[in-house]
């Protein structure tokens, strides 16, 4: 399959699965993967779209059928393929699937190394061999998609940091501190809203569990009121990073999401309103506010 027909198939399946037709869905992926067997790039979206979609099996049982029959398609990828990006990206994917069925002691021994390698640098010499053959713009091009996904991936790294030291109140201060001041400097509510609202809501749940309750009503209202700038969901640069077009376009998704938009939206609902952590804060009547904010901003109810 080419990579747009890849694309094309990994929307109509999500939709799929987010409108009630998991069976079916479920059904077309498996027959999918055998007509295509050899079509790695095909194979590994196929194991990401089952592990972001499994939770809407429905039961228990099936989920586990799904998220058993993705990692099988991640091994598969990895004997099969030569490709360094395809074999890292299916182990990553194996990693998740290993943990999402209990098995953590699987997903540490697949990621083992994954601290052990320093940066390279190739981003910066590839840039630099571009800059000495007179390609000035290729060179920019490279080092802004290098700059765009650290910038990313630091903020995803902090958010997730913070949760862990949330019972540390100098350490969570502090990683707030400097997640916030990334936000501000990369202006990331505009160019990355969804992660600027991932920071906001590990503001709430820290301070909630530092017991802090006035910060965490300000952190999530301030959640509820970025998560209505992320739809559409897509990724999108700015005035400084105004070369990342083609290496968005060159992904195996482009600019959409990994998951339908329908259940993003209801995930980013019910981060709140089902998080049992919060639920002594359902008599708040600016907790409620900012639920409803939500739920109406959101389309979830």
């Amino acid at each position: 399959m080419t990579r747009e027909e890849i694309r094309r198939l990994y929307a109509q399946l999500s939709e799929k699965f987010c409108r009630g037709a998991f069976e079916e869905a479920w059904a077309q992926c498996r027959e999918t993967v055998r007509n295509y067997y050899s079509c790695f790039p095909l194979l590994l979206q196929m194991a990401g779209l089952l592990l972001n979609h499994s939770a809407l099996a429905g039961n228990g049982k099936l989920a586990r059928q799904v998220q058993e029959y993705a990692a099988e398609l991640c091994v598969r990828v990895k004997e099969g393929s030569g490709d360094v990006t395809l074999l890292r990206a299916a182990n990553s994917l194996e990693a998740a699937a290993s943990l999402m069925l209990g098995r953590p002691e699987e997903a540490t021994a697949l990621l083992k190394d994954v601290n052990r390698m320093p940066g390279l640098g190739e981003e910066s010499i590839y840039a630099a061999a571009m800059q000495s053959q007179g390609d000035l713009s290729g060179a920019k091009e490279v080092l802004q998609v290098c700059l765009y996904r650290h910038v990313t991936e630091l903020l995803s790294n902090l958010s997730s940091y913070l949760t862990l030291v949330s019972d540390e109140p100098e350490g969570f201060e502090e990683g707030m501190r400097r997640a916030e001041g990334i936000c501000s400097l990369f202006r990331v509510e505009e160019l990355h809203p969804y992660l600027a609202a991932q920071v906001a809501y590990v503001g709430g749940y820290g301070w909630y569990q530092l017991g802090e309750r006035e910060k965490t009503i300000r952190y999530l209202q301030e959640y509820a009121r970025l998560c209505g700038l992320i739809f559409p969901a897509a990724l999108r640069g700015d005035a400084f990073f105004d070369r990342i077009d083609p290496w968005i376009s060159g992904l195996e998704l482009g600019a959409s999401a990994p998951r339908n938009e329908k259940l993003i939206r209801r995930g980013l609902v019910e981060a709140v309103r089902e998080n049992p952590l919060f639920a002594p804060l359902k008599e708040d009547p600016r907790f409620r506010r900012l639920v409803e904010h939500l739920e109406q901003e959101l389309g979830d109810r």
